[in-house]
């Protein structure tokens, strides 16, 4: 069970980072897309 957890965690971080990272690249052009923000 511990490992299954531990699997867990590492793909929602992965999807955390991923999110973040993508988020950070619609913050930096939000004239490109102002809509995509209030996602």
């Amino acid at each position: 069970m511990v490992s299954f957890d531990r699997v867990d965690h590492d793909i929602l971080m992965g999807r955390l980072s991923k999110r973040i990272a993508d988020w950070a690249v619609i913050r930096k052009r939000p004239a490109m897309s102002p809509s995509k923000l209030q996602h």
